[in-house]
């Protein structure tokens, strides 16, 4: 019986599609999704009061009873109280390796489901709109994307920006989880207001899959380290969550312990982007209002983010 394999990413991913996700006459045919380099705690410029960003980990989280008896690859992290494992990966090209009865290339939410121009928050109709994915041209309009980051070869080198990164040309991507109110970009810009729920979970879907599913990753020397999974804990579903997150939940820290601070973590993207770009550029990052104004810290939000490429020279 075939099911669906559904890919959710948070965390501080970019997602860098090869046409502009708004362009719905000629839509992206790839999104490549990079995992940045976080694993060290850095100061970031565009805070509150001050603020480091805690180290973030890129890794795939699965369901324990979904790992394959006869799966080459273990679990790193396991806690088998909560039925989870997960796979650091570092170093990787991942790809999915599996039998689909159908191959539709990559869908996007189309025009008839994206949200008006100045619409703030998402309604059933647009939910999943990729509109709702910040977006690092819409905070600062000059800060494109080098398309060298999305080709050069991943090293396992101290200063290497990109520790993971996956290429998609087929499934249905789209937002499956938003904040829950409007955010603002600060500093504020009043000649170029940004303000919108913003995209805190993206999802991609692959339907008619049959048999196991294997995560391919492939290190700068070539070599492969195969995950293979299978749905048990629901037959029609299997679901894998691919993050660049801290480490805590998935430690068992409880959520009363975690430090609540506000950290710009979105101004991590800008360091994706080439010098000359940056020249003038304000870092903005989105806040989100809580209960108490502004004397309660706003947690940080985590957001995956969408960046575009620079036209070729």
């Amino acid at each position: 019986m075939s099911y669906t394999l559904r890919v959710l990413f948070s965390g501080l991913c970019a997602f860098v599609p090869n046409r502009p996700f708004d362009d719905f006459d000629t839509p992206p045919t790839e999104v490549t999704v990079l995992l940045q380099n976080l694993l060290n705690p850095q100061s970031l410029s565009t805070v509150v009061d001050s603020g480091v960003l805690e180290p973030h980990y890129p890794m795939v989280e699965f369901d324990l009873c979904d790992l394959h008896p006869q799966s080459p690859r273990r679990a790193d992290l396991e806690r088998t109280e909560l039925g989870k494992g997960a796979c650091m990966l570092i170093g990787e090209e991942i790809s999915f390796d599996m039998n689909q009865k159908v191959r539709k290339g990559l869908r996007l939410p189309g025009r008839d489901r994206q949200p008006d121009d100045r619409q703030e928050q998402a309604t059933s109709r647009d939910e999943d709109s990729l509109r709702w994915l910040a977006r690092i041209d819409k905070a600062s309009p000059a800060a494109l994307l080098d398309p060298k980051v999305l080709t050069q070869a991943l090293s396992l080198k101290e200063d290497t920006a990109i520790l993971a990164r996956l290429r998609i040309d087929e499934g249905f991507l789209r937002v499956s989880k938003r904040s829950e109110k409007v955010c603002e970009f600060h500093p504020l810009d009043p000649s170029n207001p940004y303000r919108q729920q913003i995209a805190l979970e993206m999802a991609l879907d692959f339907e008619s899959v049959e048999g196991p599913v294997v995560l391919v990753g492939r290190d700068p020397k070539g070599k492969e380290q195969r995950l293979v999974l299978s749905p048990v804990k629901s037959p029609q579903l299997l679901e894998i969550r691919i993050q660049n997150r801290e480490i805590g939940r998935l430690l068992g820290v409880p959520e009363e312990l975690m430090p609540v601070q506000e950290v710009a973590d979105f101004e991590v993207f800008y360091q994706l982007l080439s010098e000359d770009v940056l020249v003038g550029q304000v870092r903005r990052f989105p806040k989100q209002p809580v209960p108490g104004g502004t004397n309660v810290k706003n947690p940080s939000l985590c957001p995956p983010t969408g960046l575009t490429l620079r036209p070729a020279a």
